[in-house]
């Protein structure tokens, strides 16, 4: 029983001192929609219907040059597991 406390000891220790960051990368294609809505920021809102565009890059760049007002972006991504 004390071998295995002092491996999971051990383990812990080692675990705890590495320097776990993950880097995603969020340039691509995002949904974005004009307008201001709350039901927007629910996660299993339909946003289907939304318009893509790239990221990162201005929203007037992409065919919204006159627009002036509230905006969303949504991205979908899994987060992959670390262990």
């Amino acid at each position: 029983m004390k071998k295995i406390f002092l491996l999971f000891f051990f383990l812990v220790s080692i675990l705890s001192a590495q320097d776990f960051k993950l880097k995603l990368n969020l340039a691509g294609e995002w949904l974005f929609k004009t307008g201001d809505n709350l039901k927007w920021l629910e996660p299993e809102f339909d946003d289907s219907d939304w318009t893509k565009i790239k990221v990162p890059s201005t929203f007037e760049s992409q065919g919204f040059e006159d627009y002036d007002g509230f905006v969303w972006y949504r991205l979908h991504f899994d987060v992959p597991q670390i262990f």
